[in-house]
């Protein structure tokens, strides 16, 4: 019989370990001057398809989002279709954002 920490490993990140990837990839773009960060890989990317429906994205996903609007991000989309599909996460904390 599985354990749980086994099924906990198996059922992916955290919301946690997701802010914790994500503060540490915001810092470094901010660091650089940049007013916002386009996430084009898995799963960020994934969940940019579901902005407009967020009930389809698992609960510790949809944690993520609250927390960063929540701190005064904007979370939008990105989305090209040319040959390919480029599509994106982008979060973005621009002056003109703030309330």
């Amino acid at each position: 019989m599985i354990t749980a920490d086994e099924a906990k490993s198996l059922s992916g990140k955290t919301a946690d370990e997701f802010l914790k990837d994500l503060e540490e990839a915001i810092r470094i773009a901010a660091e650089k001057g940049s007013r916002e960060l386009s996430l084009r890989m898995k799963p960020y990317a994934d969940w940019a398809y579901s902005l407009n429906d967020e009930k389809v994205l698992k609960p510790e996903e949809r944690k993520v989002l609250k927390v960063l609007r929540d701190n005064g991000f904007s979370v939008t989309r990105y989305y090209n279709e040319g040959q390919f599909v480029d599509i994106a996460l982008i979060i973005s904390w621009s002056e003109e954002q703030q309330p």
